[in-house]
């Protein structure tokens, strides 16, 4: 079950909302969206960051370029890549749709669940 996560400083409605799609589309069943709180302290993603950082990091030490999509994905495969890290790129279809969404106080929540039964968004 793929987890989304450590999106402390990033609560979009769009993304929320589109997962049943996503799920849909890529047949790739997301169950649970879980935001970092950021009070927390470090969760498991901030370490994995701090691994792929590293990565990089010596990736651009050996003078290769990481200014784009491409680059980074190419750098996190470099040296057989992290352990347990799947990086990929990928493009969004832009849509004429620019109304905007919001969910109130989307701030104050971190965790989301989707069920089956019910294929309601579960707070």
């Amino acid at each position: 079950m793929p987890y989304l996560n450590n999106a402390g400083c990033y609560h979009s409605a769009a993304t929320i909302l589109s997962l049943p799609q996503i799920s849909k589309e890529t047949k790739i069943k997301i169950e649970r969206m879980d935001f970092s709180d950021p009070q927390a302290g470090k969760s498991v993603c901030d370490r994995y960051a701090a691994v792929i950082k590293a990565h990089i990091r010596r990736y651009l030490n050996e003078k290769h370029n990481v200014t784009n999509a491409s680059e980074f994905i190419e750098a996190c495969h470099s040296y057989d890549g992290v352990k347990g890290v799947q990086a990929f790129e990928c493009k969004l279809l832009s849509t004429k749709d620019t109304s905007t969404l919001s969910i109130p106080k989307i701030t104050t929540i971190n965790n989301f669940g989707f069920e089956k039964a019910s294929r309601a968004l579960m707070l």
